[in-house]
């Protein structure tokens, strides 16, 4: 006599129903991966477009003070911003409670917060600090862990590896305008 041995359905149907389930899963991603993607990404011809727009520094006000025991830093540094094309409106000591351990301080108010980015290129490692000022001028505190002002290449290049662009420079007063033609061509790049 043969031996009859019951198979047991349960384990089977658990595997299918959890193999139906992942197969679900799958689809219902791909789905709305589909969906998403198309809508949010950019197109890859495109590059990425920056947010953030400076000024050029002739356009930037710097008061420069020194908050550090060196002697005659904040009058160095002054020059040295001048010769970087920014309109310095002062140089002197902080206060003498007020002591910047790191690179420097760029404190401004609400409209100067595009030239203390611009400032920040140029002062790698100062710390943006904001304030209840109400004008665009901007104040650099340098402190004790200031070294150097970065040179317009030096300074250009951050900003590009940081895609911050920068306002053009004025035209002279012979400047040709740009035609129709000229300026809808760089403005439909992608």
């Amino acid at each position: 006599m043969e031996r009859f041995t019951a198979r047991r359905p349960l384990p089977a149907l658990l595997f299918l129903v959890g193999l139906s389930l992942l197969t679900a899963l799958v689809w219902w991603r791909v789905i709305h991966r589909s969906d998403s993607s198309s809508s949010s990404s950019p197109s890859p011809s495109c590059p990425a477009t920056s947010n953030t727009v400076v000024p050029q520094p002739g356009a930037v006000t710097v008061n420069v003070l020194n908050s550090t025991d060196r002697a005659h830093l904040a009058r160095t540094v002054a020059g040295t911003l001048r010769t970087r094309g920014f309109h310095v409106t002062g140089y002197g000591n902080d206060d003498p409670g007020i002591v910047v351990n790191g690179v420097a301080e760029i404190r401004y108010g609400t409209k100067g917060s595009d030239a203390a980015t611009l400032l920040s290129f140029y002062l790698p490692g100062a710390t943006l600090v904001p304030t209840q000022r109400s004008d665009s001028g901007v104040v650099v505190s340098l402190g004790t862990k200031f070294t150097a002002v970065s040179t317009n290449a030096q300074a250009k290049t951050a900003m590009q590896t940081k895609h911050v662009a920068q306002l053009p420079a004025r035209a002279g007063p012979l400047a040709r305008t740009p035609t129709a033609s000229t300026s809808a061509s760089t403005s439909t790049s992608c």
